[in-house]
C-alpha cells in the first residue's frame, strides 16, 4: 500500500493535542530531558507555545514528525535568549526553531524516511521564514544532531552549556542572507 506524506501548520485541538503528547513521549519518557513533574496531564506544552506555529508531519493520518517555529517580538524572549545569553541586533528579525522529533514507529524506520520527514518539516519552517521575513533562525542542538543542522547551514555561536540540569545544548544560528547569498553565486 502506498503511504502519503503531508506536512502542515497545526491548528486544531486535537492536533495540537496529539503534538504536545508526542513532544512528551519523546522528551519526558524516552529521553528523560524533562521532568514528568512538570506535565502531569501527559502533555508537554512550554510557556511559548501559544505563540510559536507548530508544524506536523503526517504518514497517511499518523503524527510522524514535528517541529515549532516561535518569531522574536516584543512579548517573547526567545528560548536561547535565556539559555545562552545571546545578544541581538534591533536591525534583525529572529525566529527560533525548537523540539524536532521523528517518532519511533515502524512508519519511520528506515533513512530516507526521516530524511523525507525532515525536509519536508524544513520546507515549511522555509515558508514561514519567507512569510514571516525573517533574517536569523536560531535553534539549540545537542551533540547528536549537530551535524545535521551544520549541513543545513546552521553555525555553532556558542559553547555547550547544561541547561537547567537537563539537557547540554549549543546555540546554533542560521544566516538567511549568508544562505541567499550562497544559492544566488551558484546560480550565476
Amino acid at each position: 500500500m502506498i503511504k502519503t506524506l503531508s506536512t502542515r501548520l497545526l491548528k486544531s485541538p486535537d492536533e495540537l493535542h496529539d503534538f504536545y503528547r508526542l513532544r512528551y513521549e519523546t522528551f519526558v519518557i524516552e529521553q528523560n530531558a524533562a521532568p514528568a513533574s512538570l506535565y502531569t496531564d501527559g502533555l508537554l506544552k512550554d510557556d511559548f507555545d501559544n505563540s510559536a506555529y507548530h508544524i506536523g508531519c503526517f504518514i497517511d493520518d499518523e503524527l510522524v514528525g514535528c517541529i515549532s517555529l516561535v518569531e522574536k517580538n516584543d512579548n517573547c524572549t526567545l528560548m536561547i535568549e535565556k539559555c545562552h545569553d545571546v545578544l541581538l541586533d534591533e536591525n534583525h528579525s529572529y525566529g527560533e526553531v525548537m523540539r524536532l522529533i521523528i517518532r519511533k514507529c515502524s512508519n519511520t524506520s528506515t533513512f530516507g524516511i526521516k530524511a523525507r520527514i525532515i525536509g519536508s518539516l524544513f520546507e515549511k519552517i522555509q515558508e514561514l521564514v519567507i512569510n514571516k521575513g525573517l533574517t536569523h533562525l536560531f535553534l539549540q542542538s545537542t551533540v547528536s544532531v549537530q551535524k545535521m543542522y551544520e549541513r543545513l547551514g546552521f553555525k555553532q555561536i556558542g559553547k555547550y552549556k547544561v541547561y537547567k540540569g537537563i539537557s547540554n545544548e549549543c546555540p546554533m544560528l542560521l544566516d538567511i542572507e549568508d544562505i541567499n547569498k550562497t544559492i544566488f553565486k551558484e546560480e550565476v
